[in-house]
C-alpha cells in the first residue's frame, strides 16, 4: 500500500511566527503532508546558528509539542543585507511618477511634503533634485531610453551633496514591464578629495614637525652633555696645571737645597784643609 505525500508551501511575514505556531499546533500528528515554510526575515543579520530559532522568538511546535525546524532563506537574507548596506538607493514608480517601491536608504533624496499625503516622486524629491529628475523621467518614458544625470546638487538641510541619477523604463521582467526604475547614488566631489588630500598633507607635515622637534631636543641634549664634558675637562686641566706648578716649585726648591748642600760641603772641605 502506498501513501501519497503532499508538499505544502507556507509563507509568512517577518512577524508571522505566532501565526505559524497557531497553524502548526492545530495540525494532526500524521497528516501525510510535508510543509515548507518561507518567511520574510528582517534585515538585522543572519541567525546565530543555521536552522535555530533567533533570540526572543519562540520555537514553532505541532499539536504534539514537537519542534518544527524553520530554515531561513540565506540567499534572501544575503540579498537584503547587501541592499541595505552597500547598494545605492532605488525607486520603482509608475509612468506617472507614483512611487510603488523603495529600495535602500532613499531618505537622503526624498522627504514628505506638508499637507495631503502623496507618493509622488516629484513632490517628495529634495530641493535641487526635483526639476532635473522630472525632465530625465519624462525623457526616459517618452524616448524609451536610459537617462543618466551626473553630479546633481541636492540640498539636504544645511548640507549640499552631488548625486548621480539614472532613470530607465523597464521592459523586463514582464511583471515590471512599464514601470520606471530610478537609481540614486552619492558622488565624492573633487573638493572633498582635495580636502582629504590637504588633510593628509597637513597630518604628514604635523608628524614631520613633531619628529623634527624630537630630533632638535635630542641634539640639544647632546650639546648639553658635550658642554658638561667640556667643563669637566677644563676643571681637570686646571687641576693638572695646579699640580704641575706645585711640582715645578718643589723641583726648584730641591735644586736650591742641592746648591746649598754643595756650598756647605765645599766650605767644610776648605775648613778641614
Amino acid at each position: 500500500m502506498t501513501t501519497d505525500l503532499h508538499a505544502v508551501g507556507v509563507g509568512a511575514s517577518a512577524g508571522g511566527f505566532e501565526a505559524l505556531q497557531q497553524f502548526f499546533r492545530g495540525l494532526p500528528s500524521r497528516c501525510g503532508k510535508a510543509f515548507v515554510v518561507v518567511q520574510h526575515m528582517d534585515p538585522i543579520g543572519f541567525p546565530p546558528v543555521f536552522g535555530r530559532a533567533r533570540k526572543g522568538v519562540p520555537p514553532v511546535t505541532n499539536a504534539q509539542g514537537a519542534t518544527i525546524q524553520i530554515v531561513p532563506d540565506l540567499q534572501q537574507l544575503t540579498n537584503k543585507l547587501l541592499l541595505l548596506h552597500f547598494a545605492p538607493a532605488a525607486l520603482l514608480t509608475t509612468v506617472r511618477g507614483e512611487i510603488v517601491y523603495i529600495c535602500g536608504k532613499a531618505g537622503r533624496y526624498l522627504e514628505p511634503v506638508a499637507g495631503k499625503a502623496s507618493m509622488s516622486l516629484f513632490s517628495m524629491a529634495r530641493e535641487g533634485l526635483s526639476s532635473a529628475l522630472r525632465a530625465a523621467f519624462f525623457k526616459a518614458v517618452r524616448e524609451q531610453v536610459r537617462v543618466s544625470l551626473k553630479s546633481i546638487k541636492v540640498t539636504m538641510g544645511a548640507e549640499t551633496r552631488a548625486v548621480d541619477v539614472t532613470v530607465q523604463q523597464l521592459i523586463k521582467p514582464e511583471a515590471l514591464c512599464g514601470m520606471v526604475l530610478i537609481v540614486l547614488s552619492d558622488v565624492v566631489s573633487p573638493s572633498s578629495k582635495s580636502e582629504a588630500t590637504v588633510n593628509t598633507i597637513e597630518l604628514a607635515v604635523d608628524a614631520r614637525m613633531a619628529s623634527m622637534a624630537q630630533e632638535v631636543q635630542e641634539v640639544q641634549q647632546v650639546r648639553d652633555q658635550l658642554k658638561t664634558s667640556r667643563e669637566e675637562m677644563q676643571s681637570v686641566n686646571e687641576e693638572m696645571n695646579s699640580v704641575n706648578r706645585d711640582l715645578v716649585a718643589k723641583v726648584k726648591e730641591l735644586a736650591r737645597a742641592e746648591v746649598r748642600a754643595m756650598q756647605v760641603q765645599a766650605t767644610y772641605k776648605t775648613s778641614a784643609n
